[in-house]
C-alpha cells in the first residue's frame, strides 16, 4: 500500500493592519480618577476637592464666568434699589425694634424682585454646571462654552424660571408675614422656610444639566432630579449646605472674592451629578455576521 505524500503547508494569514487612529472619544477622555464617581450614588465632601482641581485647571476661565454673573446681577440691582428706594421714602410706620413695616404693594414687589434674582442665579448655575461637565468629562472648553447650552437654551431658561419660581414660592409666607408683622413666631417660620428652601434646592440640583446634557423634559427633570437626592436628603442638604459656605467664602472680602470662590457651587454640583448620572458611552457597534 502506497503511503500518502505530506500535502504543502498552508500559506501564512496576511496580516491585519491596525485600525485608523479616530482620535480620542468623550468617553475615552473620561478622566480615570473620575470612573469611581460612576458607580457611586451618592453626595460626599470629596467632590470639593474636585472641584479645587477643576478649577485651579481653568481659573480665568471660572473667574469670567463668575464675573459675567456678578456684573448680570449688579445692573439688575442698580434698577431694583431705584425702585425699592423710592417705596421706602414713602413709608409713614416705623417699629424701632424690627425696622420698617412695609406695606403690601413693596412687600409682593421685593418678593418679586426675590424671584427674578433666584431665575438669573439658577440660570447662570446651569450655564456653569454645562461647562463643568464638559471640563469633567474631559472636553475642551473656551470662553464660548459659557452661554453654549448645546442647543438647549430655550429649555434651560424654562428649567431655571421653574426651580427659580419654586423657591421662592416656599420663602414666599415667611417674607410676607415678617415684613408684614416681625414676630419671635414669624421668625421661627423664616427659620422652618430656609430648611425647606434648602431641601428644594438640594432635590432640584441636577434639573439643569438633565434638561442640557440629558435633553429631558422640564418635568422629566424634576423628577429623576428629586429622585436621585431624595433616599439620602438629609446628608446632601448638609453636604449642599457646606459647599454653598466654601462658594460663599469670598463675599467676606468685600464681595470681591465671591469671584474666585462661587465657582465652587456649580463644579462641585456637577461632580456630584456625575455621580448619579455617568457619562453616556457609545453604543457598541452592530453585530457581524460571518
Amino acid at each position: 500500500m502506497s503511503e500518502i505524500p505530506p500535502s504543502d503547508p498552508p500559506p501564512p494569514l496576511p496580516e491585519v493592519p491596525p485600525p485608523p487612529d479616530m482620535g480620542p472619544q468623550p468617553f475615552v477622555a473620561y478622566p480615570r480618577q473620575y470612573w469611581a464617581m460612576a458607580v457611586t450614588r451618592s453626595w460626599d465632601l470629596a467632590v470639593v476637592g474636585n472641584a479645587w482641581e477643576m478649577l485651579k485647571a481653568q481659573p480665568g476661565l471660572w473667574m469670567l464666568g463668575t464675573l459675567m454673573y456678578v456684573l448680570s446681577l449688579i445692573v439688575l440691582m442698580i434698577g431694583i434699589f431705584a425702585v425699592v428706594g423710592s417705596m421706602l421714602g414713602q413709608l409713614r410706620s416705623v417699629q424701632p425694634s424690627f425696622g420698617l413695616i412695609l406695606p403690601i404693594g413693596a412687600r409682593l414687589v421685593i418678593l418679586g424682585i426675590g424671584a427674578v434674582i433666584q431665575i438669573i442665579t439658577q440660570f447662570w448655575l446651569m450655564s456653569m454646571m454645562n461647562l463643568a461637565l464638559k471640563q469633567l468629562d474631559g472636553l475642551p472648553v473656551g470662553t464660548d462654552d459659557l452661554v453654549n447650552m448645546r442647543g438647549q437654551g430655550g429649555k434651560a431658561l424654562l428649567a431655571a424660571l421653574s426651580v427659580g419660581l419654586i423657591i421662592t414660592a416656599i420663602m414666599s409666607p415667611a417674607q410676607l408675614l415678617q415684613s408684614a408683622s416681625p414676630s419671635v413666631e414669624n421668625l421661627g417660620l423664616t427659620c422652618v422656610s430656609y430648611i425647606l428652601q434648602l431641601a428644594a434646592m438640594v432635590l432640584m440640583a441636577f434639573v439643569g444639566p438633565l434638561v442640557i446634557e440629558r435633553k429631558l423634559t422640564v418635568g422629566e427633570a424634576l423628577r429623576e432630579s428629586g429622585k436621585a437626592s431624595l433616599p439620602s436628603l438629609g446628608l446632601a442638604m448638609l453636604i449642599y449646605l457646606v459647599i454653598a459656605l466654601v462658594a460663599g467664602l469670598g463675599a467676606l472680602a468685600c464681595g470681591i472674592g465671591m469671584v474666585f470662590t462661587y465657582a465652587f457651587l456649580p463644579l462641585s454640583i456637577a461632580a456630584t451629578y456625575r455621580r448619579y448620572f455617568p457619562v453616556q458611552e457609545a453604543p457598541p457597534p452592530p453585530a457581524t455576521v460571518w
